[in-house]
């Protein structure tokens, strides 16, 4: 039985409008749930002090600088939790999007840039990670680690690959 997980979507309001975030969220939850069978039910919370912006050049410690606001929420053990903050910094300043999550793990962050083909793909690929799912080399598929927007954008099926969605089911067997 494919189960329905409660997704908790906290964002910034520096970073996204109230219906900006939820027409991301629903996108993104679209491709999960079409390609990997789980239902996803989001909630919402906005928060006004996320102002971070994670280092593209230490994605080892970007997650964990947003821990905190985390837990000053009342997020269920059991429910996943994605953090939408403003756009990540890559070297020589220019803005990317960017995220990092714990496979099969419950918590996860994906900072969101002017292209919003771009967030969905993002949003959709760590939701992917907490789900279970790695990277994959198969061109076209979320779990890429490059996630070709282009590709979204021009129509092309952008989607978990098979072995993706067998990963997510394993961790989901596991829980």
């Amino acid at each position: 039985m494919i189960p329905t997980i409660s997704l908790f979507v906290l964002y910034s309001q520096v970073a996204l409008s109230v219906p900006r975030a939820k027409r991301l969220t629903r996108q993104a939850v679209a491709i999960v749930e079409r390609d990997t069978g789980v239902r996803l039910t989001p909630r919402y919370r906005r928060r006004r002090d996320i102002t971070e912006r994670p280092d593209l050049n230490n994605q080892r410690t970007a997650l964990g600088t947003f821990m905190p606001y985390f837990y000053r929420e009342n997020i269920a053990p059991d429910e996943l939790a994605i953090l939408l903050t403003p756009p990540g910094i890559a070297s020589g300043g220019r803005e990317a999007s960017t995220g990092q999550a714990v496979i099969c793990g419950r918590r996860a962050y994906a900072s969101v840039t002017t292209s919003h083909h771009m967030n969905v793909i993002t949003m959709a690929h760590e939701i992917g990670h907490m789900l279970g799912a790695e990277h994959t080399e198969w061109t076209g598929s979320i779990m890429d680690p490059s996630p070709h927007a282009a590709a979204y954008q021009r129509g092309w099926q952008t989607s978990f690959d098979s072995s993706s969605v067998e990963l997510i089911r394993r961790c989901l067997g596991n829980h």
